[in-house]
């Protein structure tokens, strides 16, 4: 008579155990998702926000939390970039009327400025006389010794081969963040694209429109044509000095060597990118594919080892500008919604955790609000 009692107690002992293995799994899972979240709170972000009325550098929370206005003038505030110790962010401000498009119109307050991360002590580094830049973000060396910027200029002479249709060619600058030290590297080329090595010795830009990727070194010197039969575009560099690329001449992406010259295809199907972006730690690198007209674009990881592209579906917008967060966990995107008319269409930052596939999003979507860049 006890056989059927003590089946039920093993029947009830079994289902205590599957419960309290499903709670255990639960609160595992919701208090590493809380983690993680929680992580957000320990970083910092830079951002341009058009929700005042003309473009202005901010700063946040990585959750989104404490969003404060750092720069307030009539002209356009671009491209924040962090000083490598966090304290700082250099940025552009141009003639907002040509802001968004490729060049800006001359305007006396154009230049290359820094200011506190507190949002105290703003300068300019460039001289009054230096005014039309190129829309190219600045680029700080890792060594926070120098940025790197791009001014643009009529072409001259022999310039004029290659000069853009608007008879303009670009120079590359360097500048200390005291303003000192100013000194050409590069000049008379087509500038879409600057990339410090980690050593900071060495600078990477993209030429266009002949798909060119040069090296110079920071001292000056003829630049170094690389990988002429890819036509590299999007490169990025990882924490070992390699490089990747997407090559505009078969879609694929790959890793190089500049040491030895070789390069491996981490992908085997073509692609269509407009974005690419190494992890901090080297283990992977996140793409952002270009997507046609009124198409999404979609977001991926790929192992730096190569393999198959994975899609992250927590986000399926018009993506753009994606930044590996310090510690690799996260992705920052600018999500922007493509209406008809409208200079600059409305956009709202976001976070997605990349191994959970899951997005915060971290502003509002009154205005422009994007090109983020965390803080070291």
């Amino acid at each position: 008579m006890r056989k059927p009692e003590f089946t039920r107690i093993l029947i009830g002992l079994a289902v205590v155990a599957v419960v309290i293995t499903a709670g255990i799994a639960l609160y595992l899972t919701t208090a590493s998702s809380k983690e993680k979240t929680a992580s957000l709170v320990n970083h910092r972000i830079a951002f341009v926000s058009t929700r005042d009325g003309t473009p202005d550098i901010f700063v946040m929370d990585g959750d989104g939390h404490h969003q404060r206005r750092l720069t307030g003038h009539p002209a356009a505030d671009l491209y924040p970039v962090w000083s490598p110790d966090g304290t700082q962010i250099a940025f552009l401000r141009l003639n907002e009327s040509l802001a968004f498009g490729r060049m800006t119109l001359s305007a006396e307050d154009n230049g290359l400025y820094l200011v506190s991360a507190d949002g105290s002590g703003e300068v300019r580094l460039t001289p009054p006389e230096m005014t039309t830049f190129a829309l190219v973000p600045p680029a700080w060396s890792p060594d926070g010794a120098r940025l790197a910027f791009v001014v643009s200029r009529r072409a001259v002479g022999d310039e004029t081969d290659i000069m853009r249709m608007d008879n303009t060619v670009e120079d590359v600058y360097l500048v200390a963040p005291d303003g000192g030290n100013l000194t050409r590297i590069v000049k008379g080329a087509l500038v879409n694209q600057l990339a410090w090595s980690p050593d900071s010795q060495y600078l990477l830009f993209r030429s266009f429109p002949e798909s060119k990727l040069y090296l110079v070194s920071q001292d000056g010197g003829e630049p170094m044509s690389l990988y002429e039969d890819s036509h590299p575009r999007y490169v990025t560099w990882s924490s070992t000095s390699e490089i990747a690329f997407y090559s505009d001449q078969d879609g694929l992406i790959y890793r190089a060597s500049l040491e030895s010259g070789e390069k491996v295809a981490l992908t085997h199907s073509p692609l269509s990118l407009s974005a690419l972006t190494w992890s901090p730690d080297g283990g992977q690198l996140a793409f952002v594919t270009a997507g046609g007209p009124g198409e999404p674009r979609e977001l991926y990881v790929v192992p730096a080892s190569g393999g198959d592209p994975v899609r992250l579906n927590a986000v399926d917008e018009w993506l753009s500008w994606p930044a590996w967060s310090p510690d690799g966990h996260w992705l920052l995107l600018t999500v922007m919604e493509l209406t008809a008319g409208g200079r600059i269409p409305p956009s709202a930052l976001y976070a997605v955790e990349v191994t959970a596939d899951r997005a915060m999003r971290l502003t509002g979507e009154d205005g422009f609000n994007g090109l983020g860049a965390w803080a070291p």
